[in-house]
């Protein structure tokens, strides 16, 4: 009776979250534009470089590890931007849980639809945990798998509360990146970033490092390279027009920086390799 009444109880309190799938993906080279979700997704990117857009919002370079979601109906452009490829963990699901997990949770941690991983290591288990557990197809494993995923939304929250001083530095961050990433063909001063924020240029760059993996002159080369792998998807602009549009004046000198950085000349990125694939629209 106990062990009745125990099965119920996970059957009707787990029942409103269902996955559908999920897989981990060690050297993912996919490239979706313009994708439409079907369903609720969360996805991990544990190492590696992805380049993703939300809608018709901005870019976003993705190169260290982060939490990002999908809504049923939404509009995503993500991918691969070199042969390597990243680290891909994710899972789909369904359900009123699943609305809530993304709007009330996930989406809370950020409106723009990802979220900065310092643990990756908790967070790959947590992934790995989850999808080892969904060809399962038992009460017991379904209890336990959204049991997990309400322990990874537990452990971003954790993974963001951050006391104000750092907080308000890694926001002013943030807002540096977004600047380069919105219009990176111009020039970044980082001396006069560092005044607006009343902050030195030793310390803004040492932490902008810090906080974002890179160097602010890395991340600002890194997002020309990826406005450039965007503009070559348009085969009416030459490489000489293209080299303006993400700040060079010298086509030579921006083809030697994008393979320098892509591993390709543009014009052979334009042409496709087989270490890409494109998705379907």
């Amino acid at each position: 009776m106990i062990k009745h009444l125990a099965f119920l109880i996970m059957e009707n309190y787990f029942s409103d979250l269902e996955f559908l799938d999920g897989n981990i993906m060690p050297a993912c080279r996919v490239w979706l534009p313009d994708h439409v979700a079907a369903s609720h997704s969360i996805e991990f990117i544990r190492s590696g470089r992805l380049l993703l857009q939300s809608g018709h919002g901005p870019s976003v370079l993705l190169d260290r590890p982060a939490l990002f979601w999908h809504r049923p109906g939404g509009h995503y452009t993500y991918g691969a931007c070199d042969e390597g490829g990243w680290h891909h963990h994710w899972f789909t699901c369904r359900g009123e849980r699943a609305v809530r997990l993304i709007d009330r949770g996930f989406q809370t941690l950020s409106a723009n639809g990802y979220a900065l991983v310092n643990d990756p290591v908790s967070v790959g288990r947590l992934f790995e945990q989850i999808i080892a557990l969904l060809p399962r197809r038992t009460v017991a494993s379904q209890a336990r798998a959204v049991c997990l995923v309400e322990e990874l939304l537990a452990l971003m929250v954790d993974d963001q509360v951050l006391p104000d001083h750092e907080h308000g530095l890694r926001q002013a961050m943030e807002g540096l990146c977004h600047l380069i990433q919105n219009q990176p063909e111009l020039s970044f001063d980082v001396e006069r970033e560092a005044e607006r924020l009343n902050l030195s240029y030793s310390h803004v760059r040492r932490r902008f490092r810090e906080i974002v993996g890179r160097s602010p002159h890395d991340y600002l080369l890194m997002a020309r390279m990826y406005k450039a792998v965007r503009k070559l998807m348009l085969p009416d602009l030459s490489v000489k027009q293209l080299a303006a549009e993400v700040g060079y004046a010298d086509p030579t000198q921006f083809s030697r920086m994008f393979k320098r950085v892509m591993g390709l000349s543009p014009q052979k990125f334009r042409d496709g390799t087989p270490g890409y694939q494109i998705g379907p629209g």
